[in-house]
């Protein structure tokens, strides 16, 4: 039933779409919610065409229009923006974006830092012979550090004490 209504309101939006076009022209062009919501509308058409010719076959696209789907919770934040009721939620909502780019830098510090340490923990935890002889903390080194990748993941377990 989820496709059946998937496909109703991608027709609903769709006439949404050409309504608005059809009142003011292509003056609406130069709005950017009508482009905004012009671009949700042809990510999932696009969505659409995938998951038709894919027949339920696991292609490497659907995983990837899969992320497409995520710009639709862009539609509630406008949403949320028009009604004026709810102005503390808008608030919280402009408030994550505007410090999208914090966050972003921060992800961006705290990788490099694991990354750096991850290097370090597989150079000279790997590489110890006497650490190594004993066959549990083998099994361990082999279980936690036998890629960087892995060793990454052990750190965050680590700090976060997973």
């Amino acid at each position: 039933w989820s496709k059946i209504a998937e496909v109703c309101f991608l027709a609903i939006f769709t006439v949404e779409i050409l309504l608005r076009l059809t009142a003011r022209g292509w003056r609406v062009v130069k709005d950017g919610w009508f482009l905004f919501d012009s671009t949700l509308v042809i990510i999932a058409y696009v969505e659409q065409f995938i998951e038709l010719f894919s027949n339920g076959q696991d292609s490497g696209y659907e995983q990837q229009v899969l992320v497409l789907r995520t710009t639709r919770l862009f539609r509630l934040i406008r949403t949320f923006r028009m009604i004026k009721q709810i102005r503390s939620v808008w608030r919280l909502v402009y408030g994550l974006i505007t410090c999208g780019e914090t966050i972003i830098s921060t992800f961006i510090l705290l990788f490099i830092v694991l990354y750096v340490f991850g290097v370090m923990g597989l150079e000279l935890i790997t590489k110890d012979g006497e650490l190594r002889k004993d066959p549990e903390i083998d099994a361990l080194v082999v279980k936690n550090f036998s890629s960087l990748p892995l060793a990454m993941i052990t750190l965050v377990r680590f700090v976060t004490m997973d």
